[in-house]
């Protein structure tokens, strides 16, 4: 393959990146100018280095990122996905919070948890595919801006592979609390 005469943006360098990874793939100087068909080993590098930076800020501000916060995610994700795509609404169903016709009291507590580890679980894969899109030539071109929302979403991918567990079922459980009128039994 010739040698890439135009110089690579980070977006370009981005897209390679996450194509690789896709494919199980390192991300490295040399497999990313290979992916671009060249480009300068300085400049890949110091790109390269840029988003280590930015994957290192995204985990410390997913540490920011409480269950409490996720919890709120979910509920208020899967409310606006009751006016969404049938995927959306499967996931939705699928928790108990569509819209305002819950069926938590059709659910018993382990099923309503697990339904919202599973809605959890599907706002996590969404983040990752959110940030693919974000780099789909496709849909449009790539700016600095979208590298600021990949890097909250992957905060967002993050904290919620990484989330006390306890900490979430416990918002889960007063939730179901709450919408079987059960609190004051919780309280007694």
């Amino acid at each position: 393959m010739a040698p890439r005469e135009t110089q690579v943006t980070q977006v370009e360098v981005r897209r390679a990146v996450l194509g690789l990874e896709r494919e199980g793939k390192s991300p490295t100087i040399n497999s990313v100018r290979e992916r671009l068909g060249g480009g300068s080993t300085k400049i890949l590098g110091e790109i390269l280095k840029e988003q280590k930076y930015m994957e290192t800020d995204a985990v410390r501000l997913a540490s920011g990122i409480t269950a409490q916060d996720l919890f709120d995610v979910i509920v208020r994700e899967i409310s606006f996905a009751a006016n969404s795509s049938e995927r959306a609404k499967a996931a939705a169903s699928l928790a108990g919070y569509f819209g305002m016709s819950h069926n938590a009291k059709l659910m018993s507590l382990r099923q309503f948890v697990d339904a919202g580890f599973i809605a959890l679980s599907q706002l996590e894969e969404d983040a990752e595919i959110r940030i693919a899109d974000l780099y789909d030539p496709a849909n449009h071109e790539g700016d600095k801006q979208e590298l600021n929302q990949e890097m909250w979403l992957r905060a967002f991918s993050y904290a919620a592979r990484n989330v006390d567990r306890k900490e979430l079922t416990l918002e889960f459980v007063e939730d179901w609390l709450d919408m079987n009128d059960l609190e004051q039994c919780a309280e007694a």
